[in-house]
């Protein structure tokens, strides 16, 4: 007796939320005739865009088709998508040397030596920020502290510029750039000449 009061008990707590839901839902005839007296009433499009409106795009490269592919495949090859075919290895290392020696010719004097003197001047601005941080004086412990944490933190910096000062000369080097494009050399450099 009991358990059956209970699951009847159960069934109203379930079923009356569920009617009042499905009293507040409008039905599906009821939502049909709303769209269609919406779409009556909205306003119509002033163009209808289709496939032949569309213009590819001239910078983009055409995917090659299967038989073309088979047709001017190189044993070999690779898919180069700058070209938009199968280029040998060869032909993508000359492709590439190519694109070297252009970045070359732009880096000229004007760059080096910008470059140079900017990291130079980030060198003795590191340097001397180093230097001011190190002198002896007279400090409280938490003074002491702080300037400890700045130190290090400046001597980071200038380690890290001295890194980009190497890769600079080295890049130079190799580039076959004259070493001076590059002067006046900071101290830390390897191809400063002795005084």
């Amino acid at each position: 007796m009991r358990l059956a009061q209970v699951v009847v008990g159960g069934a109203v707590v379930v079923i009356a939320p569920l009617a009042a839901w499905a009293q507040s839902t409008p039905s599906l005839g009821d939502l049909a005739r709303q769209t269609e007296i919406s779409r009556q009433t909205a306003p119509k499009a002033s163009k209808s865009y289709t496939t032949a409106d569309l213009v590819p795009d001239p910078r983009s490269v055409a995917a090659p088709t299967p038989d073309s592919v088979a047709e001017t495949a190189p044993a070999g090859g690779f898919m180069s998508v700058s070209a938009g075919r199968l280029l040998t290895a060869e032909e993508i290392i000359a492709r590439s040397q190519a694109k070297v020696d252009n970045t070359r010719k732009h880096m000229d004097e004007r760059f080096w030596r910008a470059n140079a003197d900017g990291l130079r001047s980030q060198l003795e601005m590191a340097q001397k920020e180093v230097d001011t941080l190190s002198a002896p004086a007279e400090r409280s412990a938490p003074q002491q502290v702080l300037r400890d944490k700045r130190l290090a933190k400046a001597e980071k910096i200038l380690q890290d510029l001295q890194e980009r000062w190497r890769k600079l000369e080295d890049s130079a080097h190799y580039s076959n750039v004259p070493k001076a494009w590059l002067e006046p050399i900071p101290t830390l450099s390897k191809y400063q000449t002795p005084q």
